[in-house]
């Protein structure tokens, strides 16, 4: 029964590797049942012959080969059997999201794609909201950190960033469909709500994400003037604000050094940086096996690999250290793959509606990507960030796939159980 109800276990899915970190949520959420929502989620796909759907897509192949060579890396690992139960997880959790996120925009809920990002959402503001008394981090004297029920400002922050496109797609909506009064306040108190939430966590690489995400949004609107003049406005009101001397020293403070008696932009992240920079080199051509920390070969097997390691700060590096330049060639192939088909669906969107969606989707992918300059979540397959970036991939190679169907006037059709490639035959004649 559970199988036929649209995609609700893809939204529990979600919850359960966004929740781990949130107080109370991972109670039920947490770093070992997630992998159980996961399973079922495979389950479902499998049912419905619908397992090897990450496959059908434009990066397939080249996704396959990048996972061999991830398990490839056991074989010289440092931590052999780190190596292959992670390099399980990452594949699994790829395969599993990106072919349940394409489900879910070209069948489980076509007309709302983006729907998938509630349950990002709900769980962004039970950790926002529900924390009022839970306490703050310091960063320096005169600095508060905001965490919520989180436990973390960053934590914290990346979820309001990844659910950020859908406060902005529902403001949308209602500005477009002349809702009530009622209805356009509320989403633009939604927006406030996680501006506000953004803004107390002082999360720089999740305001980068939003940042990026709300600019690939506005090119949505460069053919109607108003309401890009509208928004335009109100960017340069903020801007203003932001900018006048009363405000400035204290956004300098909180957002750029996070501190008051500094002055390095990058203090927080330089020394994971050397690190990372220093394991990378020593990581090679080939690397140190996937998911291993160079010099540390004390695991414990297990659902979970939170306790062992270091803090690397950068997906790029770390990919580097792990799998090696073989492995960073494999990397950026794989993402240029994953931000071109996003790009196309963009690009060629047949309706306005398709347009801001795949603004949306698009905007998050690369805010994500952008985030991963300071956080390795890339190389983290149980990390919150890394489940929302394949199924949004997922969502969006699903609405690719739509619009240039619809564009060309054909109708894609998908093997079952995983066969022989999708194909693509003439659409029914329109009346």
């Amino acid at each position: 029964m559970i199988f036929s109800l649209r995609g609700v276990l893809f939204l529990l899915t979600i919850i359960a590797f966004a929740a781990p970190g949130v107080r109370y949520l991972n109670v039920i959420f947490n770093t070992d049942t997630r992998w159980a929502f996961l399973g079922l989620l495979g389950i479902a796909l499998l049912v419905r012959g619908q397992h090897f759907r990450a496959f059908h897509i434009r990066f397939g192949l080249l996704l396959g080969v990048y996972f061999f060579w991830c398990f490839l890396t056991a074989i010289w690992s440092e931590v052999p059997q780190l190596s292959l139960l992670k390099s399980a997880a990452f594949a699994m959790t790829v395969i599993v999201l990106v072919g349940a996120g394409h489900y879910w925009a070209t069948h489980w809920h076509p007309k709302a794609p983006l729907a998938y990002l509630q349950a990002v959402l709900l769980v962004a503001l039970l950790a926002g909201l529900g924390g009022a008394g839970a306490g703050a981090e310091e960063a320096g004297p005169g600095i508060q950190l905001y965490q919520g029920l989180s436990g973390n400002p960053n934590y914290l922050g990346m979820l309001v960033a990844m659910a950020f496109p859908l406060a902005l797609y529902h403001a949308y909506v209602c500005h477009r469909d002349r809702r009530s009064t009622f209805s356009r306040m509320a989403s633009i108190g939604l927006i406030l709500v996680l501006a506000a939430l953004l803004w107390w966590s002082a999360s720089r690489s999740a305001l980068l994400c939003v940042l990026i995400t709300a600019g690939v949004f506005l090119t949505a609107f460069a053919t109607d003037k108003k309401v890009f003049l509208i928004i335009a406005l109100g960017l340069v009101g903020t801007g203003t604000a932001i900018i006048t001397p009363e405000l400035q020293q204290g956004v300098y403070t909180r957002l750029v050094i996070k501190s008051t008696d500094g002055e390095d932009i990058f203090f927080s992240r330089r020394g994971p940086w050397t690190d990372s920079y220093n394991a990378a080199v020593e990581g090679g051509w080939f690397g140190l096996g996937y998911g291993v920390s160079a010099g540390d070969t004390d695991f414990a097997a297990g659902l979970t690999a939170n306790q062992y390691g270091r803090e690397k700060g950068n997906t790029q590096l770390a990919v580097w250290e792990e799998t090696g330049l073989v492995g960073v060639l494999l990397y950026f192939a794989l993402l240029a793959t994953i931000i071109a088909e996003l790009y196309r669906g963009f690009r060629f969107a047949v309706t306005k509606e398709q347009r801001v969606i795949q603004s949306l989707l698009f905007g998050l992918t690369v805010g994500m990507t952008a985030v991963s300059v300071f956080e390795a979540w890339w190389t983290a397959p149980g990390a919150p960030e890394s489940a929302i970036f394949w199924a949004t991939f997922g969502v969006g190679a699903g609405m690719t796939q739509r619009i240039m169907a619809e564009r060309y006037g054909t109708k894609p059709v998908f093997a079952a159980m995983g066969g022989a490639p999708a194909r693509i035959i003439p659409a029914a004649p329109r009346a």
